[in-house]
């Protein structure tokens, strides 16, 4: 079959719409297909040094790319569209799959077959009407949409016809063709825990930073950004287990997973994009999500309910309440356990509470020990209670029982795993 994909994307980008597109046409072109990309050329706008698309995506140079002009200037989507329609008129095609509505519309328009990949909700009300267009052509062959609750999003809008053939297909990635050589090594056999993707708002950076500075035993790596964001968390103070290591060309990769032993995806509740206009939580299949399953690696992810289409606690991943850095604990093993593995990782998906220390036991090297109590009044519903009485220097001796008492619950939690 020969298909036509229509993409609103820049090649070669850093967008991970470009990286998505690349590797759909490299899967249809292995399928057998014969497949032509459509992306737009701006030069102020792609990746610059890049020689190679395919080699830059890290996939086989089986499919053409069509760049279209889209000029850097107002009204620049029009040049765009209006190059878009002289390709559709002459295009020999069996097939248009189009992520760009307005480019899918005019397919139709010319009179291709159509299917439209939908990645989120149409926009405001000319998004609104585009769409209901589009999935009430006759030239609609299918609607794919990237998850189950963006098709229920989609339909409970009135955006989704019931005669729609619509197909509910996550996002995916290739698996390791082979084993890479790890792009750096671990300082000591010290664990080491990544993170790939964007650093803008939503995705948990500052989470991560939290968590590096719990547990300085291990080396945390953020790898991605753009370079204004880079610079942004540059000016930070930062734990010195942690390394931002920039943005690492899609065909890199590989070695850079080889290299980690547990991958974080700690989106928060509100999760943006890069034009910063969306909130994508509900709906969103993140491609990282199946690199980091095709890697082989410990998954920990915040519990959204998106995510458990396809992440199930305690099997292919631990899922944590968003924004809770103190629900994770890292543990190296001692090999002569003779346990399989090297790490343990304790994940608590639940928001306890915690209580404030009432006793302080001041602990000598002897065996002996010192007792100290704070006395409050009766609890009064959720209202925390008041002190009436408690010793001198007690702040202190309250903060040093609170560390104690987590350092206890987790060698507790580490006899339990390692006797299980």
């Amino acid at each position: 079959m020969r298909i036509l994909y229509l993409s609103p994307a820049y090649v070669p980008s850093r967008r991970a719409s470009s990286v998505h597109v690349m590797k759909m046409c490299a899967a249809l072109a292995r399928a057998g297909h014969r497949v032509s990309l459509v992306t737009k050329l701006c030069e102020g706008r792609l990746e610059p040094g890049v020689e190679d698309d395919h080699r830059f995506y890290g996939v086989e140079p089986i499919f053409e790319i069509l760049k279209l002009p889209r000029p850097d200037v107002r009204g620049g989507g029009l040049v765009f569209l209006w190059h878009l329609r002289r390709l559709l008129r002459r295009a020999r095609t069996d097939l248009v799959y189009g992520r760009d509505p307005v480019g899918t519309w005019m397919a139709v328009r010319v009179g291709h077959p159509v299917l439209f990949e939908a990645h989120g909700l149409p926009a405001g009300p000319l998004g609104r009407a585009l769409h209901r267009r589009l999935v009430g052509s006759p030239s609609l062959r299918r609607l794919v949409v990237i998850s189950e609750a963006l098709r229920q999003l989609t339909a409970e809008r009135g955006l989704l016809p019931p005669a729609t053939d619509c197909l509910v297909a996550h996002d995916g990635a290739d698996p390791p063709r082979r084993e890479a050589a790890p792009a750096f090594g671990a300082q000591g056999g010290a664990l080491q825990v990544g993170y790939v993707g964007h650093l803008y708002p939503g995705r948990g950076i500052d989470l991560i930073l939290d968590l590096a500075a719990r547990l300085p035993e291990a080396g945390f790596h953020l790898i991605g950004g753009s370079r204004e964001d880079l610079a942004t968390w540059s000016r930070r103070a930062t734990p010195p287990n942690v390394v931002f290591h920039g943005f690492v060309p899609p065909g890199e990769l590989p070695s850079h997973y080889a290299a980690l032993d547990v991958l974080l995806m700690p989106y928060e509740r509100r999760v943006g994009v890069a034009s910063g206009r969306s909130d994508t939580a509900s709906w969103m299949s993140p491609m990282k999500m199946f690199e980091y399953m095709a890697a082989g690696r410990a998954i920990v992810s915040s519990d959204l309910p998106v995510l458990r289409e396809v992440l199930r606690h305690g099997e292919n991943a631990l899922l944590v309440e968003p924004g809770r850095p103190d629900a994770l604990r890292l543990m190296n093993l001692h090999q002569a356990k003779g346990l399989e593995g090297t790490v343990v990782i304790l994940a608590d998906p639940t928001n306890r509470r915690v209580f404030r220390p009432d006793v302080h036991l001041s602990r000598a090297e002897d065996g002996s020990a010192e007792g100290f109590l704070r006395v409050t009044e009766p609890s009064s519903g959720r209202r925390p209670p008041e002190d009436l009485a408690r010793p001198m220097g007690w702040v202190d001796r309250e903060a040093l029982e609170a560390r104690f008492e987590e350092a206890e619950e987790v060698r507790l939690l580490y006899v339990a795993v390692t006797r299980a």
